[in-house]
């Protein structure tokens, strides 16, 4: 729907399908409550968690990222991190 959409809003581009092995495909790992696991593994200091983000892993890369970037250099962090524990369903 996405590909056959482009002609409509752009008519004088030639869109042309890429073949089937050069289409980009990934799990879309979700959590229960929706919001991605963020931070260190329960009972690890040396495990560190960035999944669950759903279809808005790519969108959400840069921040949550930096996220993990602050967290492995043991800064604060940008973002309270309350409600996106890795363990929070244990």
């Amino acid at each position: 729907g996405i590909f056959e959409s482009i002609n409509r809003f752009y008519p004088a581009f030639e869109a042309k399908f890429p073949e089937e092995n050069k289409i980009w495909k990934g799990l879309r790992p979700c959590s229960p409550d929706g919001l991605p696991y963020i931070g260190f593994a329960p009972g690890y200091t040396n495990v560190m968690v960035n999944s669950g983000h759903s279809m808005m892993g790519i969108s959400l890369a840069p921040a949550s990222g930096k996220i993990i970037s602050e967290l492995h250099q043991q800064k604060d962090t940008t973002l309270e991190l309350k409600g996106f524990e890795v363990g929070r369903y244990m």
